[in-house]
């Protein structure tokens, strides 16, 4: 998905508890690794801290059932709710649920749970670092 200055002006500075560039920053790189795709393979942990970062964003992101655009949907719930403070601590409290369920191999993939745990543990509850290297991208 191009990002433009639009979705990054519709973020709700309600949904971040880090500040808004990192975030960026962050959301950036993730759309940028869960797109390529090295030999062939799936960068699940970049699309599990892309699809978290779209929600929290409330991004429209293309249909392609039905053409247009649709509002993100959360990252591990099966519901269309808009990222709000309630629904993100519900959000994050799953995420943490369902990575120990991940863990024993009971759902999959690992890497996409252990990607939304991260990226909520670090831009909701506002501890740990980010779950992507956004140095590296901000020096180029």
């Amino acid at each position: 998905m191009d990002l433009t200055q639009r979705d990054f002006d519709r973020i709700p500075g309600v949904n971040l508890r880090v500040p808004r560039a990192e975030f960026i920053a962050v959301w950036v790189e993730a759309e940028q690794q869960a797109a390529t795709r090295p030999n062939g393979q799936t960068n699940w942990y970049a699309i599990g801290v892309m699809k978290t970062c779209r929600w929290v964003a409330c991004a429209t992101i293309p249909n392609p059932i039905e053409g247009g655009r649709e509002l993100a949907p959360p990252p591990i719930s099966a519901t269309s709710s808009i990222a709000h403070e309630e629904a993100i601590q519900a959000e994050a409290q799953k995420a943490d649920y369902f990575l120990a369920v991940a863990t024993r191999g009971l759902i999959g993939p690992e890497e996409y749970m252990e990607a939304v745990a991260a990226t909520l543990e670090w831009m909701w509850r506002g501890s740990g670092r980010p779950p992507l290297d956004i140095h590296e991208a901000d020096a180029g």
